[in-house]
Order: structure tokens, then C-alpha cells, then sequence
């Protein structure tokens, strides 16, 4: 009995005495935890979710699955580490998935968590009331009706009601409207138009439509100006030729300029509306581009509407195709010429300074400089011809032509330069150019007329001869 006592003793002290030398510490228990987030995001616009910054684990790394669809069929895709989910087409309400993030280490230690989004709606489209003007006995066609709108949230046109309208109205199949007057008829018309947007509930707008029948006028000369353009021009006379059609446009173009923009934020958002790609209305088009798939980012034609700034290498911004330092005098971005819209583009912001206040200059192939001054580019020599002929009429000596183009200067005015003419003869009048002139006019309340008919350039200035548009 001693002897088994005695050895336990010693076996205790051996023991005690090895714990002397170093504490025997148990390995740190592995501890995953997720945690529930909530997050409001917006109808048919995918979001980033950066659901994992509020959960923990205490070793390595966490390993984390999810579902590709959300409970109502919403989309979640990985992509470059950033979890982005866009809920279902023109579904609003409340949406969820989990997920479950478990340790690299410990196989076992898992947890998982529930993601819960509202889906608000996207807001309600709006239907702003439009006046065109036709002649006694002559039928209009109306295409741009929807452009003062409010489209949001996916709306469409959803009915005409002409019940109480005298002439006749019918819907086309390519979403225009023909108005035809009562035979001889004179004064004003109206018929209703509704949007709506595609919500399960719709949310509808409407607004009038107002015709002035007139007694025919001989201002339009030999043109046939196009019915969407006849109350604008009506009090301008298109038998005129040279410097007094010069002189009658620029009447017409500084009366109707009713709005001066703000620079901030107001040309940023007429931009963002006047510049967007035909194609891809996430995306503005960046005057001097080329090149989006060539690697350098400088080049880019497109650029997300979103992007706009100062930072070279990410964002567009404001070029004054008019440089302001140019001007005489020179101009700020305070009020008008500098904040004049149909002069302003979205540009690289390198693309910018390179260009800075170089005078343009004769060239071909792509935008750059040319021994000190500055090429367009062959797609954007007929938009900076025609920007600058409405530079010159809608300001006069602050913005002459051959202050910011070199060349020959015409025999009628000593102010124009031939290049521009030339340009404007040679490069035709975009699809672009044409949203623009509608959404800026819009904005401001005027119009280039140059790009509505680039032919009154050569009435004006002769030169190389441009395409009548209004034959």
C-alpha cells in the first residue's frame, strides 16, 4: 500500500513540477458566425450586396455558397468579388435567399444567414402635354411626342383617346401619330395620350395634344420643313438667303433660347439624356472616341452615363467644343456661351485636356492633334462644324468662327471658315446629332438649325454644298 501511495505522490510532483516550466494551452476554438442583413434596392437595377462585411470567423478563411435566384427568381451573380443581385423584371415587394459561409479549417463549422431585399418601385412616368403646328387641309405626322416624358420605369405609350377632336387621329404601327384636320378648318385641336409604366398595378399618365391649324404660310420658301419642326420656325423666313437668313436664324435661335442652364447640375443631366448611345441608353457617347474595345481607355467611344467626373482613366466630363478660352472675351461655365448645351459634350477627361483650346484643323482618321492644333476625328468633323455655325449666330463676336477653326475665310463673311463648311458637307447629320438637338431643346427651349437642315449653311455661306433635309 506504501509503495502505490508513494508513486502517485511522486507521479503528482513530476507532474506539478512539469507545469512549472510551461502552461499546456488548449487550441482557440474555431467560431464562424453570419449574420441576417436587409437591404432596399431599386426595380429592374442590379445592386452590389456586401452581405459578408458584418459576419466573423476567427482563423483562415471562409468558403461561402449561395443561390444563383433569389426566392422571387431575383438574379445573384459573383463577379470580380462583388455579389451583385437585380431582382426580377418589374417585380416590386419583398425578396430573400440565404447563404452559408463555413470555415476552410474546420469543415464542420458552418453558418448560415438570410439576405431580405426590398424592391421599391423604379417611380411613376409622367406624360407632359406637346403642341405642333400644320396648315389648313394638311395632315401632320407626330414622332416625338414622348420625348418630353418622364419614361420611367419602363413606360410605354398605352392608349390615344380622340373622341373629342375634330380632325382625325390615328396611331401608326411604328408608334407615330397622323393628325388630319377637318376639311378647311382653322384654330386649335386637341386629343389625349396615356403612358404607363409595366407594374403588376400600372401607374398611368396622361397628357393633351394640341394641333394649330393655320392659314397657310409662305415663310417656309421651297422647303418642306417637317411637321414636329413647322411651330418652331413659323415666324422665320426661309425665301431669305445669305447674311439676312444668317441674320433671321439667329433671331429665331436667341428668342427661343428661354433657359440657361446651370452648369452643375444641370448640364451634367441634359447630358445624360442628349448623349446616350442609340444602341445602349446605360452608356453616353464620348465625342473624339473611337475605339472600345482597343484597351485604352482614353479612346473609349462609350462610357457609362454614370461615370462622369474629373478622374482621368474612369470618368467623362464636359468638353466645350467652343473652347472657352477661345472666346472674345472669354467665357466661364457660369451662364451662357459656357453652359450651353448644344456646344457641351461628354469627353475622356484626358481626351479633354489634350484637345484643351487647340484650334480646329484639317486631318483624317481618328481625333488628335495636328502640328499644334486639333483634328475631331472623321465621325465628329460635321457635329463640331455645325455646334460652331450655331455658336456664331446664337453669340455673335464672342464666338467667331475663325477664332476656333484655322482655314480660308469665306468671300461673304469674313468670319466663316471654309473648313467648316466643308466638314459639314462632308460628314452628314447623325441619328445622335438629331436626339440631341431634341433633348437640348427641350432643356434650353432653342435649336440648332444647322442640324435640323444642314443646308442652310450653304445658303447662308455657299461653300461645299450640304444635304438639304427639308427637300
Amino acid at each position: 500500500m506504501k509503495k502505490v501511495i508513494g508513486l502517485i505522490a511522486m507521479l503528482a510532483l513530476f507532474i506539478n513540477c512539469g507545469g512549472s516550466d510551461s502552461e499546456v494551452i488548449p487550441p482557440k476554438e474555431e467560431k464562424v458566425v453570419a449574420v441576417n442583413d436587409s437591404y432596399e434596392v431599386t426595380e429592374d437595377t442590379a445592386s452590389e450586396l456586401n452581405f459578408l462585411s458584418n459576419d466573423t470567423y476567427t482563423q483562415g478563411s471562409i468558403e461561402v455558397s449561395f443561390p444563383t435566384t433569389s426566392n422571387e427568381n431575383g438574379i445573384i451573380v459573383q463577379t470580380n468579388n462583388k455579389i451583385t443581385y437585380t431582382p426580377a423584371k418589374s417585380f416590386v415587394g419583398a425578396d430573400s435567399f440565404t447563404y452559408t459561409i463555413c470555415s476552410t479549417k474546420e469543415e464542420d463549422k458552418c453558418a448560415t444567414a438570410t439576405v431580405s431585399i426590398t424592391v421599391v418601385d423604379q417611380g411613376n412616368p409622367e406624360a407632359k402635354d406637346d403642341v405642333y403646328t400644320t396648315q389648313k387641309n394638311t395632315e401632320i405626322t407626330i414622332s416625338n411626342f414622348l420625348e418630353n416624358d418622364s419614361l420611367i420605369d419602363d413606360a410605354q405609350l398605352d392608349a390615344i383617346n380622340s373622341s373629342n377632336a375634330n380632325g382625325s387621329v390615328t396611331l401608326n404601327s411604328n408608334g407615330t401619330i397622323t393628325y388630319i384636320p377637318q376639311a378647311d378648318f382653322v384654330g386649335n385641336d386637341t386629343f389625349t395620350y396615356t403612358i404607363c409604366d409595366d407594374d403588376a398595378t400600372k401607374s398611368c399618365s396622361t397628357a393633351t395634344i394640341t394641333i394649330k391649324v393655320e392659314e397657310p404660310s409662305n415663310n417656309a420658301g421651297s422647303f418642306n420643313i417637317p411637321s414636329e419642326l413647322a411651330e418652331y420656325y413659323k415666324n422665320t423666313d426661309f425665301n431669305l438667303t445669305g447674311n439676312a437668313l444668317r441674320e433671321e436664324l439667329a433671331t429665331t435661335i436667341i428668342s427661343t433660347h428661354t433657359t440657361n442652364l446651370s452648369y452643375t447640375p444641370g448640364v451634367w443631366d441634359v447630358l445624360k439624356q442628349s448623349d446616350l448611345d442609340p444602341t445602349d441608353n446605360s452608356k453616353v457617347v464620348l465625342i473624339y472616341g473611337y475605339d472600345d474595345n482597343d484597351g485604352n481607355y482614353v479612346t473609349d467611344r462609350t462610357r457609362s452615363k454614370d461615370a462622369n467626373g474629373g478622374t482621368q482613366g474612369t470618368d467623362w466630363n464636359r468638353e466645350h467644343v467652343y473652347a472657352k478660352g477661345l472666346g472674345t472675351p472669354t467665357f466661364t461655365n457660369t451662364s451662357a456661351p459656357g453652359s450651353d448645351a448644344h456646344h457641351l459634350r461628354p469627353s475622356d477627361v484626358k481626351f479633354n485636356n489634350d484637345r484643351s483650346s487647340k484650334k480646329f484643323a484639317a486631318g483624317s482618321g481618328n481625333a488628335g492633334d495636328v502640328s499644334g492644333n486639333w483634328y475631331p476625328g472623321d465621325e465628329w468633323k460635321g457635329d463640331v462644324a455645325r455646334m460652331m455655325m450655331y455658336m456664331y449666330l446664337r453669340y455673335g463676336s464672342q464666338c467667331l468662327p475663325k477664332n476656333v477653326a484655322v482655314g480660308s475665310v469665306v468671300a461673304s463673311d469674313s468670319n466663316m471658315v471654309a473648313l467648316l463648311l466643308q466638314w459639314n458637307a462632308e460628314d452628314p447629320v447623325s441619328d445622335l446629332e438629331i436626339q440631341r438637338n431634341n433633348v437640348v431643346a427641350n432643356a434650353q427651349g432653342n435649336r440648332n438649325p444647322f442640324i435640323d437642315n444642314p443646308y442652310l449653311a450653304t445658303l447662308i455661306w455657299n461653300g461645299s454644298e450640304a444635304d438639304n433635309t427639308w427637300k
